[in-house]
Parts: structure tokens; sequence; C-alpha cells
């Protein structure tokens, strides 16, 4: 798991520590937002089933908010 640079006191970021950590922001917002939104599925809670199966369901609950929602 990759984890953004922290911000010392001393100073400011070097230029590639800030690119590191907008790149990592941006590999995770997708995710965290698809979590956001599957937040709503209380199915989701407890998945018994395989893991390879797991993200079938995932996405399907993911399609059927974005249609709820109103969003492509």
């Amino acid at each position: 798991m990759h984890v953004p640079v922290r911000h010392h006191p001393d100073g400011p970021l070097h230029t590639d520590n800030r690119c590191y950590n907008s790149l990592i922001i941006a590999l995770r917002a997708p995710a965290e937002r698809g979590h956001a939104l599957l937040g709503r599925w209380r199915a989701l809670d407890r998945v018994t089933v395989t893991p390879q199966r797991i993200g079938a369901i995932a996405a399907a609950a993911l399609v059927l908010t974005s249609l709820d929602r109103g969003t492509r």
C-alpha cells in the first residue's frame, strides 16, 4: 500500500515528493469515491461469496447506484 509523504514542519516538500503525493491521490480518489457510493448497500456489509465474485457484485451495485443518481 502506497501512502503519501508526510509534510514536516522544517520546510516545504520537495517537488518530487509533491508529485508523488499527487499521483497517489489521483490513484486513490476513484476507489474512495466508489467506496463512499457503495456504503449505502447493506447487502455488501457481510459478503460471503468467493473473492472472484465480489468484484462483479460491487460493479453491479455501482451501476445501480449511478442509475439511481442519474449519472453515467
